[in-house]
C-alpha cells in the first residue's frame, strides 16, 4: 500500500483529534469534554465519568435531604416555642409578637418576645407606686382588720416594683 497525501480537510480532522486526546486526558477538562459528548451522543459511555457524574447527583440528594431535615427541625422548634408563648401570653399578644418579630426578620419566639416587650413596657398602675419616695408605716384599716391579707397584698405590690422596676430610691 503506498502512501497519499492527506487532504486539508483530514489535515483539520487530525488536529481536532489530537486536541480532544488532550482534553481527553486532562483532569480538569475531561469531565467538560464528556458533557459535551453526552450531548451529541448520548449513547456515549465513559464508565469513569459516569461513576463521577453519579457521585455528584447521589452528593447534591445527601445535601438536599439534610437541608430538608434540618428545616423540619427547625420548623418543628417554632412550632413549639410558639405553643409555649401562646400558652402563657395568650394568642392575642402572640400575634402581634409574631408581626414584630417579621418586621424585624426574626424567628426566634424568645428573642421576639423580649423585643416586644422592650418596646412595649407595661404602664405602671398608680395603685403600685408608693406615695412618697419612701415607705411609710401603713395607717391602713385593712392592716387591722386582717393582718394576712394586707401582708399578702403588700408582698405582690413589693414584687411588682421590683419587676417593673420602679421600686422608691
Amino acid at each position: 500500500m503506498s502512501l497519499r497525501p492527506i487532504s486539508e480537510e483530514e489535515k483539520m480532522y487530525l488536529e481536532a483529534g489530537r486536541s480532544m486526546a488532550k482534553i481527553a486526558n486532562d483532569p480538569k477538562t475531561r469531565g467538560d469534554l464528556y458533557r459535551a459528548l453526552k450531548k451529541a451522543d448520548p449513547t456515549v459511555k465513559w464508565p469513569d465519568q459516569d461513576f463521577e457524574e453519579f457521585k455528584a447527583e447521589w452528593r447534591a440528594e445527601q445535601e438536599e435531604k439534610e437541608i430538608k431535615r434540618e428545616n423540619d427541625r427547625r420548623k418543628k422548634e417554632m412550632e413549639d416555642q410558639r405553643e409555649v408563648l401562646v400558652k402563657r401570653l395568650g394568642e392575642p399578644l402572640t400575634k402581634k409578637i409574631e408581626a414584630l418579630m417579621e418586621r424585624h426578620g426574626l424567628a426566634d419566639y424568645a428573642l421576639g418576645a423580649k423585643l416586644y416587650a422592650a418596646e412595649n413596657p407595661p404602664t405602671p398602675t398608680s395603685q403600685s407606686q408608693p406615695d412618697s419616695n419612701r415607705w411609710q408605716m401603713p395607717t391602713d384599716e385593712k392592716l387591722l382588720k386582717d393582718p394576712s391579707a394586707w401582708a399578702n397584698e403588700m408582698a405582690h405590690q413589693v414584687i411588682g416594683e421590683f419587676r417593673r422596676k420602679t421600686l422608691p430610691r
